[in-house]
This record gives structure tokens, sequence and C-alpha cells, in this order.
């Protein structure tokens, strides 16, 4: 498992009133460089495990007794921890051999405790979830249009169920600034934040992105 900027993360707990958290970190923490880490450096071990296994399960044939250990090692070949979503490697996986879904991650405290942002004037957990799945679905289209599949803004939409219109319009979500999507996953960003209001005119500089959007 890895951060988004390649740095591998490793598995550690901590132990508070007898009950044990585990979870990952990046190399780049334990190393004291954390301007080196990636957009999510630490993450709860069971959400992330949880999540994959359940994404594998959906696309593999295996019977029940199949472990999850068993499961992990015969098709995980890698993972990666984005501000607004898991990609994973796979190997032995027929048809596929990238699976990608929408995740945000729960702040986590030094002592490696979950909890959740309270900042006031921040958004709040609906509208975090919106903003980050309409981010990772841009993404996701962005991909599809410049991969060897080449698809059109029109064959997007269609398999969306959307108006060709609605899919350029939220297009440009794909290249918001890394700093801002870490903001919406941490709970930070302003409460004034929407879907339609990140779209809309967004500045192709990410120091403009930021100035404008993180102002609060």
């Amino acid at each position: 498992i890895f951060d988004d900027r390649q740095n591998p993360m490793t598995s550690s707990h901590t132990n508070k009133k007898g009950v044990r958290y585990r979870y990952y970190v990046s190399h780049a923490l334990l190393q004291n460089q954390k301007d080196l880490a990636g957009s999510v450096a630490r993450v709860t071990a069971p959400d992330v495990e949880a999540l994959v296994l359940k994404l594998l399960k959906e696309r593999m044939d295996t019977s029940d007794q199949t472990s999850d250990l068993d499961i992990a090692k015969a098709y995980i070949s890698r993972i990666t921890v984005y501000a607004d979503r898991l990609e994973v490697k796979t190997h032995d996986l027929p048809n596929t051999d990238t699976l990608t879904v929408s995740y945000a991650p729960k702040l986590i405290s030094t002592r490696g405790v979950a909890h959740q942002p309270t900042h006031s004037g921040t958004i709040d957990k609906e509208t975090r979830q919106k903003l980050l799945h309409a981010i990772a679905r841009a993404q996701i289209w962005r991909e599809r249009l410049f991969s060897k599949e080449i698809v059109t803004l029109d064959e997007i939409a269609a398999t969306e169920n959307f108006a060709e219109r609605h899919v350029r319009f939220l297009l440009p979500l794909a290249y918001l600034s890394p700093r801002i999507i870490s903001a919406i996953a941490n709970g930070t960003a302003p409460s004034r934040l929407t879907v339609s209001g990140l779209a809309r005119a967004l500045p192709h500089k990410w120091s403009d992105q930021e100035r404008i959007l993180l102002n609060h």
C-alpha cells in the first residue's frame, strides 16, 4: 500500500483503554519528512481493507471458505491511497488489472485513533461525500477520455445517464488542486464549497484555485 506520492505505507497500531486501533502510515511521516508525504498520510486499516476486499469479491469467483488473507495474496499487487479514492492494481483477476473506488479517509490523530473533524465553518459530512464522489467521477471520466478506449463525452454521458453538457460541466473537477481535495477529504474545507461552485469557472492554476476556494 502506497500514498499518492509513491511512499510505502506501513501497518502500525496503537492501544487505548484496552482497544487496539490499526492503521497505515506513510514512510515519509516515519522519517520525519511530512512535506514529502502524500495527500493522505495515515488511514485506518480496517476501513481500507474492508473496502478493497469488498471490491475484489464483487468481481471474482471464489468460495465462501476462501479467507480474506488468501484473497489479498492472490489478487492484489498494489494499493494507492488518494484523497478521494483507492486505486487497486490486481493480477489474475478476469478482465481487469486496475480497480478504483471512492474513498473518504477519516482524520487520524498522531496516536492513530480515528476521529471526525469538528471545525466550525467547514463542510459537513454529507457535503464532503458529495464533493469527493463528484471529484472521483470526474477523474475516472478524464482517465477514460485519455485511455486506449478513446471514448467521447457523449459516450460517457450515455453510460452515466447524464446530459453531455452535465459531463462537460463537471469534468474540470478532475483538475482540482490536490491541496483542495485533501482539505475536502479531511473536512477542513470551507462550508460554502459545493459541487456546482467548484465546477463553475475553475481557474487552471492550482495556486489560483487554492487562493479562491480555501479562503475561509
